[in-house]
Parts: structure tokens; sequence; C-alpha cells
């Protein structure tokens, strides 16, 4: 039987996933879901550029903070980001107009192949989470 090694992580993808849970903990500040109010839930920390999008990734002005309910799943007549996103594009332009600007300014501006120092990043986002 032949055996396989376990990969281990590269740096790039260590400093990715550092930043994303600082990014995370910088957006869940609210300590409760903006769309419906509720604390006792889960909450998630919701991109509104999709997260694929690295220039845009870790940018806290890009993130909501949603609970389980509102992020992915959909009870009618409940709008969710993932599961109706039409309508939660429309909740967002009433609810957040300077978020949803934001959003429409930003959405089509991809950087392929943009190299980003994450440790820069990561510097950054830890001064918001600590001011």
């Amino acid at each position: 039987m032949k055996r396989t090694r376990l990969k281990r992580a590269s740096p790039k993808k260590k400093g990715v996933k550092a930043c994303d849970n600082v990014w995370k903990k910088i957006v869940k500040v609210m300590g409760h879901c903006e769309m419906c109010g509720r604390s006792d839930l889960r909450l998630n920390a919701h991109h509104l550029i999709r997260r694929d999008s690295m220039f845009f990734r870790h940018n806290p002005e890009n993130g909501i903070c949603l609970c389980t309910n509102c992020h992915i799943f959909n009870t009618p007549p409940k709008i969710s980001a993932h599961g109706t996103p039409i309508a939660f594009n429309d909740w967002l332009k009433e609810r957040f107009p300077d978020r949803h600007e934001w959003l429409e300014k930003n959405r089509h501006k991809v950087k392929p192949n943009l190299k980003i120092n994450y440790a820069e990043v990561y510097a950054t986002l830890k001064e918001q989470d600590n001011g």
C-alpha cells in the first residue's frame, strides 16, 4: 500500500486564512444579524463581492453580518443573501444605501494576477480590529 504524505499549507494559504479570521471578527463585531436583528443564531460574515475576488476579499466594507438563516436559508417569504440574491440586493439598497453604492461602484473591478502582501493586509486588519 502506498503511503501518502499530508501536504502542509503554503505560507500564502496561511496568510489568507489569518486575514480571513480577522476580517470575520471585524464584520461580526455588530453582535447581531444586520438583516433580522437576531443574535441567538450563529452569525456569519457575508462577502458582498465574491470572496474569490482577492482585491476585495479582506476589505471590511465588503462584509455584512448575517445570521445563518439570512445568509444561506430562505424560508418563504424570507430573503437570504445566497437563496434570493436579487431580493437581497434590493434589501441592501433600501436598508444600507451607502453600502449598496460601494457595491455597485466596485463589483466589476476585478484585479487578475494581483500580488497581495498578506502580512500587510493582516497588520491593517489587526489595527482596525483593535481600533
